[in-house]
């Protein structure tokens, strides 16, 4: 029974939709910032973009390159923002993005704009600050949330 009990939270903290007072309450406490939120969600955007945007291709990129033209695009978004007096810095927040493009663009066989659009249409809902979200969305929210504060110098 106590199986049950753990798979039924689970598929709970997956899946049910957190009421909206629960949730501002957790950026409350967390210290969540609408003005920030749509700031990183601009930052996260703009990588998007020019990673899919700019790839040559599977037949083209080598694991060596994938590196190389994740990191022109990475230092081409930090500069941008640069231009615009927003500071971002630090290894974590590289990493994180890093990692996520690794696993849910370059190494996906499926590149096509459908299915590249999915996961961009995925990190604007869980920017969104009032959008409807489950527990873990909240979660993974903000826990990148917290990454790209510490990553942020004005």
């Amino acid at each position: 029974m106590k199986g049950k009990l753990h798979a039924i939270d689970f598929i709970e903290y997956i899946s049910k939709p957190m009421k909206k007072d629960d949730i501002l309450l957790i950026y409350r406490i967390n210290n969540v910032i609408p003005e920030k939120s749509n700031l990183y969600l601009d930052f996260s955007h703009s990588l998007f973009d020019l990673v899919t945007k700019t790839y040559l291709g599977d037949e083209i990129m080598d694991s060596k390159r994938i590196k190389e033209h994740f990191d022109w695009c990475w230092n081409k978004t930090i500069d941008s923002f640069k231009k615009e007096k927003i500071y971002f810095q630090g290894t974590e927040l590289y990493s994180y993005f890093f990692t996520l493009f690794l696993e849910s663009f370059y190494a996906e066989l499926d590149k096509s704009d459908k299915n590249v659009s999915k996961i961009l249409n995925f990190w604007k809902d869980i920017f969104q600050y009032s959008t409807e979200k489950t527990l873990s969305e909240v979660e993974a929210f903000i826990d990148l949330y917290k990454i790209f504060e510490k990553s942020l110098y004005v």
